[in-house]
């Protein structure tokens, strides 16, 4: 962990991954309790590497060394996403809300329309946006993005059909999505949180 922290290399970062992956997955998937059991193991485990990657420089020499902040993280991690899916699942009702009136007079029906029609256009605008972002990326990771989320295939599938490792495809789409984040992030916030 000190050389990638010192060097950033893409490589070190790999080979912490491939050694390390299944027992922060393992961990992550034991460790769910309450809401948390409801967080996806894989989508936590990718995130607690996505945070090992994005600060790195932060490691310090501790006596639980590499293994003890990455499980800190992963419980950092898991807390963060219950508390999140805690406070959507128990988000109150708007005060005064009442159901929707079915037979809703001129005035409702044409605010409903108009608002379906702005948020139209921004989604429109959101996936020119993603569109020409996406046409940046070089094809490899393009086509990982579209066997990902296009095709719906598994992580490994994937792989298998790049012809590369899985800890290298997370990496590819990792790196695919932060760059579509960036450059729609450059065009003035269009998409920022949503691109991943």
């Amino acid at each position: 962990m000190v050389g990638f922290r010192d060097t950033q290399r893409a490589d070190l970062f790999e080979a912490l991954y491939r050694l390390s992956h299944g027992e922060v997955r393992a961990f992550v998937s034991a460790t769910r309790r309450g809401s948390a059991r409801a967080l996806d193991p894989d989508d936590v485990t990718q995130e607690v590497f996505l945070n090992v990657y994005r600060y790195g420089s932060s490691f310090k020499e501790r006596a639980g060394g590499f293994k003890g902040w990455c499980l800190t993280i992963a419980r950092n991690v898991i807390s963060r996403k219950a508390r999140e899916h805690l406070k959507r699942a128990m988000l109150p009702l708007a005060e005064g809300f009442e159901p929707a009136d079915c037979a809703a007079g001129p005035r409702e029906l044409s605010i409903s329309q108009e608002e379906v029609s702005c948020l139209r256009r921004a989604w429109r605008t959101y996936l020119l946006a993603y569109a020409a972002a996406y046409r940046e990326l070089k094809p490899r990771d393009q086509e990982a993005l579209r066997l990902v989320e296009v095709e719906g295939l598994a992580y490994r599938e994937a792989a298998a059909r790049l012809g590369v490792g899985l800890s290298n495809m997370k990496m590819i789409l990792l790196r695919a999505r932060r760059r579509i984040w960036r450059r729609m992030r450059a065009w003035g916030g269009v998409g920022a949180r949503a691109a991943g």
